[in-house]
């Protein structure tokens, strides 16, 4: 694999395109759940899910497919995430975003790229923040996409009962990140977000991030069991 200037990569000596996609405003007036992979991830009721405007971080996707359509979302940073686990994002019936131009280049029109830094300057933000993590940029993408609310479900952003995820794709090995990174990054982002005029709501029950508004509705409604 070759870089040839910021829209091109050549693979085996064949170009691959990497363009940027422009996000539209699908999400405008609506609420938007960001799924993470946290111990709640488990409980989400997919009944009471259904119908509702999802985007699915990462492995978070695993939960969420049986009820995904083509109006949600999968969003991840990393190339590797994706080549480990291909077929997550290959059988996904919405769109599949990432900023990666390496996930780009192999798979060309099967994923949109998204400017990362062009979403980081529209939310008036911190690149530690918008980049903190896949959820943090997809959290913003769903305010640039016109979200009214942008609920955050699977972000406990710490350990519980030993457990980072509410999967078994992996595991958050550098815990201290949680402090160093990601808690930093949300609260970095919520005065970005009252900018904007976007509720940003927490519906992840024992979450470490209980600066930003609980939106506890949500949580009893959505979880099919309560700590």
């Amino acid at each position: 694999m070759r870089y040839v200037g910021p829209r091109q990569i050549v693979i085996d000596g064949n170009p691959a395109p990497v363009p940027f996609w422009e996000p539209d405003r699908a999400f405008e007036g609506l609420t938007v759940y960001i799924i993470g992979g946290g111990p709640s991830h488990a409980a989400i009721d997919l009944d009471a899910m259904r119908g509702e405007r999802f985007i699915a971080v990462n492995s978070g996707c695993r939960k969420v497919r049986p009820i995904a359509t083509e109006a949600d979302m999968i969003y991840f940073h990393d190339n590797s995430w994706n080549e480990n686990r291909p077929q997550l994002a290959a059988d996904w019936p919405g769109p599949v975003v990432t900023p990666n131009r390496n996930t780009k280049a192999r798979l060309g029109d099967a994923v949109r790229r998204l400017d990362i830094f062009k979403l980081t300057g529209a939310m008036h933000a911190m690149p530690d923040h918008v980049q903190a993590s896949s959820g943090h940029s997809a959290a913003c993408l769903a305010a640039i996409m016109g979200a009214a609310r942008v609920v955050l479900i699977g972000f406990e952003a710490r350990l519980i009962d030993g457990r980072s995820h509410g999967h078994d794709d992996y595991t958050q090995h550098d815990v201290p990140a949680f402090d160093g990174r990601y808690i930093p990054g949300w609260r970095g982002l919520v005065p970005a977000f009252e900018r904007m005029g976007v509720d940003l709501l927490n519906a992840t029950p024992d979450s470490a991030i209980d600066f930003l508004p609980w939106a506890y509705d949500e949580m009893e409604r959505l979880l099919t069991c309560r700590r």
